[in-house]
């Protein structure tokens, strides 16, 4: 049921379920967050709403101009003052790679990945494009299992997710 590697599969919610689900979790930093995951995905909206009330940038797809890489992915980050984002571990790979002989003039309090295991080769994102990485597991049933926020790279160890 997972919408972090794919398709939401839309597994039915009640709206009871989803507020019991947000009030498990408190309100770490209020941002201007960049998710581009489906709204209909737990992880996406309902997340972002109830539990952070926080402003989400969203991409419309319906006008046919969603960035279509990750420095057009960048380029609207630093241009909406984002503080934070949800990218997949392929996107945060991609970012390592686009900034890895200039960093960019812009960083992010926090970054968001979920979905797949993690490397140390993803901890070169911190002190380059973030200040923190955020690296979970969770599912559309039970909500986040396991979640680990990580400041230095010498605190993470592959495939640690909390």
């Amino acid at each position: 049921t997972s919408g972090s590697t794919g398709l939401c599969k839309l597994v039915p919610r009640t709206h009871r379920e989803l507020l019991r689900m947000a009030r498990r979790y408190t309100n770490q930093v209020q941002s201007t967050y960049f998710n581009d995951r489906q709204l209909s995905w737990l992880g996406g909206f309902p997340f972002d709403y109830f539990n952070c009330c926080m402003p989400r940038l969203l991409q419309d797809a319906l006008d046919g101009r969603q960035a279509q890489n990750v420095r057009e992915i960048w380029t609207l980050l630093q241009r909406e003052s984002c503080d934070g984002a949800f990218l997949a571990p392929s996107d945060v790979l991609d970012l390592i790679k686009e900034f890895e002989f200039k960093p960019p003039d812009f960083k992010l309090k926090f970054l968001t990945t979920a979905g797949v295991s993690l490397r140390q080769n993803a901890m070169a994102a911190l002190g380059t494009i973030t200040h923190s990485i955020i690296n979970m597991y969770a599912s559309t049933e039970t909500g986040i299992i396991a979640l680990l926020s990580v400041n230095k790279a010498s605190e993470f160890k592959d495939c640690a997710c909390g």
